[in-house]
């Protein structure tokens, strides 16, 4: 049996920032290739669109690139002082968050990222459940006969 633990920060995407006024800033290239799945949590006093790229290679953006040069797995828009958390699987060796205030006043922003080695460890719902799914989140859904 490992002693290696099924879930770690990601300290480079893990943090609480600022964003000016309709502007967005961008993550670094963080190397995500050796866990199965990563989950964010999310809050924003401003409304804020969370966008998720990932690399297969650790390519830089350019300076002058608003978007960066990977595959966009996720969007959301999430409205202000609303907790956000969504897991996805790892589609590419790197990952790079984009997070844009869509309003006109200073935001705050708190981000917790966790990837997770096991992958047995999802997300799990029912077939009738209200909660809504979400295209690449990692979900596990359960047949039942009762009703919610």
């Amino acid at each position: 049996m490992s002693n290696a633990p099924i879930a770690k920060v990601i300290p480079a995407l893990t943090f609480v920032s600022k964003i000016d006024a309709s502007k967005k800033i961008q993550t670094a290239l963080i190397e995500v290739g050796q866990l199965a799945l990563y989950s964010i949590s999310f809050k924003c006093n401003k409304s804020t669109t969370i966008k998720v790229f990932q690399h297969n290679a650790g390519k830089t953006p350019t300076p002058s690139s608003s978007t960066p040069p990977g595959t966009l797995v996720y969007e959301e828009t999430v409205p202000a002082n609303t907790v956000f958390y969504k897991r996805l699987t790892v589609k590419g060796n790197f990952v790079q968050y984009q997070l844009t205030n869509n309003e006109a006043q200073l935001s705050t922003i708190q981000l917790t990222t966790v990837g997770l080695t096991i992958p047995n460890f999802e997300a799990q719902t029912f077939l009738n459940s209200t909660i809504g799914i979400n295209d690449n989140s990692s979900l596990s859904r359960n047949a039942n006969d009762f009703t919610l």
